[in-house]
């Protein structure tokens, strides 16, 4: 007795729809851009797809993820047995994928093309891009995925200029990539440095009162206001804090052990 479409496996419920949609398993393959065995595979259970394969293969079959996967105990058993991580990955990766996908449709239903949306798009590219980085490097994985963002941040800010054209893009360029730079700056000191972590708080305050000032004037191209003023004196209050309590030893050294802890890791000693 034929089992019910409900109590199928994965493999079994694509074979199915793939017969239903009268397509080769090569066929197929192209589609998803894998090997005729890489589908076969599938087929009899000896593999599953991933998860770009299983959003493509939802899209498809014009099925759910939930219908696709219910039932198939080995698949879902497989997925328990993944480290949190990687189904914490999995899962982010899915609500970017179809929040930027609800985001567009709404998007192209208000306003007959993609504006606001392009801003979503873009912020979910480099979201993406960041953490899928930072999860399949093994070491200086901060470093890595900070710069791997680069080219998301220029696509990101282009968005923006597209939906206000009044903005200066090259500006907002010059400007982006100042704070890059600032950014991978703050990024290897935590990393690479050896400075201990209420010093580097203080340094990197330190660092940002000049940045800021030439910021702001890139900008507005003016003289600096009041806010600017009071940024910087603020700014100069912090950095005196995180002196006191490095020299105090307010916190017994608890900050120095994770931040010592996370450069082995990171590092790899």
């Amino acid at each position: 007795m034929t089992r019910g479409a409900n109590h199928m496996s994965l493999g079994e419920k694509i074979k199915l729809n793939r017969t239903r949609l009268k397509l080769k398993q090569e066929d197929l393959g192209k589609r998803l851009h894998v090997s005729r065995q890489t589908i076969s595979n599938w087929e009899v259970g000896r593999s599953y797809p991933d998860i770009e394969s299983l959003i493509a293969l939802s899209d498809m079959f014009d099925l759910s993820l939930d219908k696709l996967l219910k039932e198939d105990i080995n698949m879902i058993s497989s997925l328990k047995k993944r480290p949190l991580g990687e189904v914490s990955y999995i899962s982010f990766m899915i609500s970017l994928t179809i929040g930027g996908i609800i985001t567009a449709i709404v998007d192209m239903a208000l306003n007959h093309t993609l504006t606001w949306s392009l801003i979503v798009l873009a912020a979910c590219l480099l979201s993406g891009t960041f953490i899928t980085v930072f999860k399949h490097t093994s070491s200086y994985y901060l470093i890595k995925a900070s710069i791997s963002v680069f080219i998301p941040g220029i696509i990101l800010f282009w968005s923006i200029y597209l939906t206000t054209p009044t903005l200066n893009f090259i500006r907002m360029l010059q400007i982006g990539t100042f704070w890059f730079i600032f950014f991978i700056l703050i990024v290897c000191l935590i990393e690479l440095s050896k400075i201990r972590f209420w010093n580097l708080l203080m340094i990197i305050t330190l660092i940002s009162i000049p940045l800021e000032l030439v910021a702001e004037i890139l900008v507005d191209e003016t003289a600096l206001d009041i806010a600017s003023v009071i940024s910087v004196f603020s700014n100069f209050a912090l950095a005196i804090i995180f002196f006191a309590i490095e020299r105090s030893h307010l916190d017994k050294n608890k900050m120095d052990t994770l931040l010592s802890k996370f450069r082995k890791h990171t590092q790899q000693i």
